[in-house]
């Protein structure tokens, strides 16, 4: 029992440090509404830096997103062919199986117990970000790139 006291007590520690911090982003973000001249000349400056050291998009290097693509799908069917040869596979013993079944019960506790805490941390910094972005000092695809980078890291672990 002392250990789920003190995962608790960790969980909530890091929430809150989280929303301090995110807290702290906001007011400085409203603080901030008319940028003070230097910052103004700051943004300039590596603006003009950025468009001397990057060169321009050509045409061609668009068609490189086509190898990207193809990577991932070969990925993905590695990935398929790989997982039903393992499925194929004998599971061993029933040793062998009673030791699996109690891994994947812990397994499955520790994921639902991890996920359960997340989930709360995602909703809690998807609400902040959408506060930003009601504010306009945030784009609105970022809370929504955020919500779905949160779901698809939890779905790696299905």
């Amino acid at each position: 029992m002392r250990n789920k006291n003190s995962f608790n007590r960790m969980a909530l520690v890091f929430a809150i440090a989280i929303i301090a911090v995110l807290g702290l982003t906001i007011v400085t973000a409203m603080a901030q509404e008319t940028p003070a001249p230097e910052a103004a000349i700051l943004t300039e400056t590596i603006q003009a830096l950025t468009e001397q050291i990057t060169p321009p998009v050509a045409e061609s290097s668009k068609d490189f997103m086509w190898i990207v693509v193809i990577c991932a799908v070969i990925a993905l069917i590695f990935c398929v062919i790989t997982t039903l040869n393992i499925l194929k596979k004998d599971e061993g013993t029933d040793k062998m199986k009673e030791i699996a079944a109690a891994v994947r019960e812990g397994a499955n506790a520790y994921l639902k117990r991890q996920y359960s805490v997340v989930a709360i941390i995602l909703i809690i910094v998807f609400g902040i970000l959408w506060l930003l972005v009601w504010n306009k000092s945030l784009a609105w695809p970022v809370p929504l790139a955020f919500l779905t980078g949160g779901f698809f890291s939890g779905l790696t672990g299905f």
